[in-house]
């Protein structure tokens, strides 16, 4: 089966507990020790990098598969059901003995914490036979992967210039770990790479405020589109001839959770649409402000 996109990385289910007893204290989430806490919203939701775009892709009309692992535990079974239900292709689903998990902890004005359990859902492998069904595609979604996964995402582009695959390129806390070295000897052959600016200012070795956002960031990158993301000062973009801004819009957040992922799918969502830079940093604040208005990563992702 030919796909538009096939998103890589990982999906977790992620379990919220929202009250107004978590308190943001400078820059730590705070609970009283020894305490008992009471919640007064829980909500379940499937996450993951390589999971919500999988299907934010797959609601804005394109055929898109999900490159990853999921438990063959009964959390497991609700990720599986949530990706058949968004119509998500799952040709290269591969299955590990747990799930991965998250419990998230939001306060009543939208912080969070996050405990995670990955196991080893970024081990992917890659067999013959899924590198030929790879190649059936116009676009990669490589998203964040951790542990030694260099050579895995190395392959997947190589994959890609061999059969004139575009790739998206939304490094992790796992990717960002190479450094800027060895992230640029992958991005290099990317079409577009998206990150925030403390990714960004923490690659460059910088401060935020010491980031001159008037810089091609397309030649730090190499790559034809550089995105970088700035909380309420909204979005830049980098095409190495003209900057773009786009404003982020001024709503309550409920919960930030997947906020990046949904800017992300707007962007490459209109992106392969309309090849409009500017159109596509819209859509991708658009998306991105839906999310943050409810609670859950795929919740307020948006439909065509």
């Amino acid at each position: 089966m030919m796909y538009d996109i096939i998103t890589i990385g990982g999906a977790t289910l992620d379990i919220f507990f929202q009250s107004c007893d978590y308190q943001l204290v400078g820059n730590q989430f705070c609970l009283t020790y020894g305490g008992k806490h009471i919640a007064e919203e829980m909500f379940i939701d499937v996450g993951g990098g390589g999971a919500n775009p999988a299907v934010g892709l797959s609601r804005q009309g394109y055929k898109t598969a999900f490159f990853g692992k999921i438990g063959q535990d009964p959390l497991g079974q609700l990720v599986l059901e949530r990706l058949k239900r968004e119509k998500v292709g799952k040709d290269f689903l591969a299955q590990s003995e747990k799930s991965s998990l998250s419990v998230v902890l939001v306060s009543n004005t939208g912080e969070k914490t996050l405990v995670m359990y990955r196991g080893n859902h970024d081990q992917l492998e890659l067999t013959p036979q899924l590198e030929y069904k790879l190649k059936k595609t116009k676009w990669f979604y490589i998203a964040d992967l951790r542990g030694r996964v260099f050579s895995l995402v190395d392959r997947i582009v190589d994959i890609a210039k061999e059969n004139n695959v575009k790739v998206f390129f939304v490094p992790g806390v796992g990717e960002l770990e190479w450094g800027l070295e060895k992230l640029a000897k992958i991005s290099q052959h990317c079409e577009i790479i998206i990150m925030n600016i403390y990714e960004l200012a923490d690659l460059l070795g910088k401060n935020v405020e010491d980031l001159d956002m008037s810089q091609d960031y397309t030649q730090v990158f190499g790559t034809k589109i550089t995105i970088i993301t700035y909380d309420r000062k909204g979005s830049f973009a980098y095409d190495g001839f003209k900057i773009y801004r786009e404003p982020a819009r001024m709503v309550k957040a409920v919960d930030t959770t997947g906020a990046g992922d949904a800017y992300a799918v707007g962007f490459l969502a209109e992106f392969i649409r309309t090849g409009d830079i500017s159109a596509s940093m819209e859509m991708g604040t658009k998306n991105a402000t839906s999310v943050i208005t409810k609670i859950g990563a795929q919740t307020g992702l948006l439909r065509n």
